[in-house]
């Protein structure tokens, strides 16, 4: 199914149950969608940079980003779908590329992840 979002998309994914669709865009934001049908759930501002990639959670709870701010690198953070908060954990501006959102938090990898 097409969906029309209300951003610029720059990508996206969709979680392994298939009923959350994230979209980020170059603004930084983060919209939330359900699956089948396109319902917007949430939007949130992840960063004040474009969104480079995004991962899903098995089950949509948590979506990983990654952002690229105009001077380089990439800043992984994490955040609730539910509640649309940022989640604590490392200040990683350290060039994040991947990600990978496994059945914990413990299972998430990035480049530059040391001491998550």
């Amino acid at each position: 199914q097409r969906l029309g979002t209300q951003t610029n998309a720059a990508c996206g994914t969709v979680s392994a149950d298939g009923r959350v669709l994230a979209v980020g865009d170059d603004d930084g934001a983060l919209e939330l969608r359900e699956c089948p049908g396109g319902r917007l759930l949430r939007t949130i501002h992840a960063a004040s940079a474009a969104l480079q990639r995004l991962q899903l959670s098995a089950d949509g709870s948590t979506v990983a980003v990654i952002a690229t701010p105009f001077w380089g690198g990439g800043e992984l953070s994490i955040w609730n779908c539910r509640t649309g908060r940022r989640l604590p954990g490392p200040n990683l501006n350290k060039q994040a590329q991947h990600i990978s959102l496994g059945e914990t938090l413990d299972d998430t990898v990035g480049r530059g992840t040391e001491g998550w």
